[in-house]
């Protein structure tokens, strides 16, 4: 018998066998086997790896009528994304970029941009109480931003955040919460565990639900084409259990020698395979080589984790630009420029 109190009265059972739940409940999934619903889920990277261009995709799928995200099953409804990171005609020509991606009719999406939103003196959580109900999906971009003046690495200031966010998030919606990564995390390996990879982290790491951390190889290019994401999910399995390779496509037009997009939209790729030499032996044998010190300079320093889709892609686009000549050492660069390697 196991005794149990209620109140001040001890209750006595003998097994919870009668009261348990007759039918397990499905998991709601916001982007099916990716994003659950009901969840606060951070979004980590440094500053110009994609985690913006990740949720402004995602909003707009969400906020379509039957876009779905990288072709996952994706609920539809409206959406608040307030963004104090962007400016507000950069925020607009992105989302209008999104949208032109994917499907034209949207619902409702409230999109606020630079409105000096403060969660500690108070005026986000006024800003956005109304904006709630019916709310399917909620992007706050950035907790850097947003928390100033708190301490993000203090568990005090964070438990303080982090309840509002706990109250606000409901089994029929879904609070998309990004922040900067610190400048020394190791965003290059992301084999890391998750509290070394967001580094300084820890307070806001274990207040979320599911954690996702997007990785741009194209850092420091003009153009991002591909991206790896990596989830976790601590309460829901989700489907995906290693990196997602995404790739951006993009379409652009000049004004006033400006290179504005009117179309964005990630597509999936495959999950990333990690194994050296299984990323060895496929680009060692399409490139038929035996001395294949390129490949192995590439997959050593990527450490296995762009994908083999990727680096095959740079390799062919440097090949016909005449910058790559595979019979010659030392010609061209990795489009990557990835450290210690020259092609």
């Amino acid at each position: 018998m196991i005794p149990l109190i209620r109140g001040k009265e001890l209750v006595c059972r003998t097994s919870f066998l009668e009261t348990r739940p007759t039918v397990i409940q499905p998991t709601k999934w916001l982007v099916k086997k990716l994003i659950p619903m009901g969840h606060i889920i951070l979004t980590c990277a440094k500053p110009g790896h994609a985690k913006s261009f990740f949720a402004e995709n995602i909003a707009m799928d969400v906020a379509s009528e039957d876009s779905n995200f990288i072709g996952l099953p994706t609920r539809h409804g409206k959406v608040v994304l307030i963004d104090e990171d962007t400016p507000k005609d950069d925020l607009i020509t992105r989302l209008a970029a999104f949208e032109n991606g994917g499907s034209k009719a949207i619902h409702e999406i409230n999109y606020f941009s630079q409105r000096g939103l403060n969660f500690k003196d108070g005026s986000l959580q006024k800003f956005l109480d109304p904006l709630l109900d019916d709310a399917t999906f909620v992007v706050l971009d950035t907790l850097t931003l947003l928390a100033s003046g708190y301490n993000v690495k203090e568990q005090a200031d964070m438990t303080l955040v982090f309840s509002y966010l706990k109250k606000i998030t409901r089994p029929d919606n879904c609070i998309m919460l990004l922040y900067h990564a610190p400048k020394d995390s190791n965003v290059s390996d992301l084999t890391l565990d998750f509290d070394k990879l967001i580094l300084g982290a820890q307070a806001i790491n274990a207040n979320c639900d599911t954690q996702l951390f997007t990785y741009n190889p194209d850092f420091g290019q003009k153009r991002m084409r591909t991206v790896i994401l990596r989830p976790r999910g601590k309460k829901k399995a989700l489907g995906f259990s290693g990196l997602i390779e995404l790739r951006l496509e993009e379409e652009t037009v000049f004004v006033e020698d400006e290179e504005i997009p009117i179309k964005l939209r990630f597509h999936y790729v495959g999950e990333v395979n990690n194994a050296l030499t299984d990323n060895h032996k496929t680009l060692l044998a399409e490139f038929e080589r035996d001395d294949a010190w390129y490949v192995n300079d590439i997959v050593n320093n990527l450490k296995g984790l762009i994908g083999v889709n990727a680096v095959r892609d740079g390799l062919n686009e440097l090949r016909l630009m005449g910058r790559l000549d595979l019979d010659i050492q030392g010609h061209g660069k990795h489009k990557y420029s990835v450290p210690k390697m020259v092609i």
